[in-house]
């Protein structure tokens, strides 16, 4: 089965060769190292236990999609322009990367090893941001592509029934460039609450998420100038929408914003803009709703709240805390760590705890998270993750424990 697309869908919209479809059939479930899943599933299938999961991927493969045009322009006009802006890098010819001096080993045996270390830092980064350059090419050339096309996006899932697309790029749980290049194909008036989504969405793409509703909207409303400064002029005005925790998806907004807000009636203004919805820590939430624990729902939203909960945050702090204890004690690794930490160093860690991280993979997710940070020298971001993942791995996780 094609995953996530029936026969009827791939007979209305398909315009492939049956050798080209028969190149882009996958698994409609994604099984790794298990010679027991997919046997089951198929069983599950033929007695028809699983329609309601089948016409959930049906659903979410059939919807149509279109490039957010005025986005692809400005992110099409920085990448040429080579500088870096946002998520995109700067071309080869206009990045500097600072190599350091070789040192005199005899006066310090120590500096070598630093030395080594410092220049395959630099390395990294040329590599890192050579494969970002990649990257971001390939998504531009792809939704060049499909500039003026309806296109689909073929889903399916993983042994616990989470859907994913399928294809890699111009995906809607992608990054925030990925995000920032989709509209849906379909319209619709945004009736009573559909401006107020809207400004909550800003709020929530600019790093506002955990403010109640009405103050997320409000954070919208008190911005008006600088959206529509953004929308008229995103690469010559303020460049208010940079500043954003997710600045693309921040200019698709004040795109569609100043559009509504310019149109004779909101309510009837024919919107084509995804607003995203997420969950908080869906791990976590699966164990307190399982535990029956009222002190980790509300931590993770499951319980109603003035304005959303933050377990992130929470961690932090408590990861924080340690941290100055062990300054004070001399902890060489803790010294090196100049300012606390944020919320961003240690949520990836956090999110996958209840999905079995490893150590190495939490301290390589604390380092990625360590290395856009310029109080912790580079020579020391290894040691230094290594020392903040194994304090996170120390806070106390369990349903039980975890939020008093």
């Amino acid at each position: 089965m094609l995953a996530g697309i029936s026969d009827t869908e791939v007979g209305r919209h398909g315009r492939v060769c049956e050798g080209a479809l028969a190149k882009c059939i996958v698994p409609i479930m994604r099984a790794k190292d298990s010679f027991e899943q997919l046997p089951y599933l198929k069983a599950a299938i033929e007695a028809g236990h699983a329609e309601p999961i089948l016409h959930g991927l049906d659903v979410l493969s059939s919807t149509p999609w279109k490039i957010n045009r005025r986005v692809f322009d400005v992110m099409l006009s920085s990448w040429n322009a080579g500088r870096g802006i946002a998520s995109i890098p700067a071309s080869e010819e206009n990045s500097v990367y600072k190599f350091p001096e070789k040192p005199d080993a005899s006066v310090d045996p120590r500096s070598r090893s630093d030395y080594v270390n410092e220049y395959k830092q630099v390395l990294l980064q040329q590599k890192k941001d050579h494969g970002e350059r990649c990257k971001v090419n390939y998504t531009l050339e792809v939704a060049r592509s499909f500039l003026h096309d309806t296109f689909y996006i073929p889903h399916n899932m993983d042994f616990r029934g989470r859907c994913y697309p399928v294809p890699p790029y111009l995906s809607p749980v992608g990054d925030d460039l990925n995000r920032g290049l989709l509209l849906f194909a379909e319209g619709r008036e945004l009736g009573e609450t559909g401006l107020r989504w809207l400004q909550i969405h800003l709020a929530n793409v600019y790093g506002y998420d955990k403010l109640s509703f009405n103050e997320r909207a409000r954070f919208a409303e008190d911005h008006i100038d600088d959206i529509l400064d953004s929308a008229d002029k995103p690469l010559d005005g303020r460049q208010w929408w940079l500043q954003a925790e997710d600045p693309w998806q921040c200019l698709a907004t004040c795109f569609e914003l100043a559009d509504v807000l310019r149109s004779p009636d909101p309510k009837k203004f024919v919107s084509h803009f995804p607003v995203h919805q997420d969950g908080t820590c869906n791990g976590m939430q699966h164990y307190a709703a399982l535990g029956g624990d009222i002190r980790g729902a509300r931590a993770v939203n499951l319980e109603d709240g003035d304005r959303p909960a933050d377990i992130y945050t929470r961690v932090v702090e408590i990861v924080n805390k340690v941290i100055e204890g062990d300054k004070k004690l001399g902890h060489e690794m803790a010294l090196h760590i100049k300012e606390p930490l944020t919320r961003k160093v240690v949520k990836q860690t956090v999110m996958t705890t209840v999905y079995g991280v490893t150590f190495i993979g939490a301290r390589d997710q604390i380092a990625k998270q360590l290395a856009t940070r310029t109080d912790i020298e580079k020579k020391h971001i290894f040691t230094v993750s290594s020392y903040i993942a194994k304090t996170v791995s120390s806070v106390p996780l369990s349903p039980r424990r975890s939020f008093g």
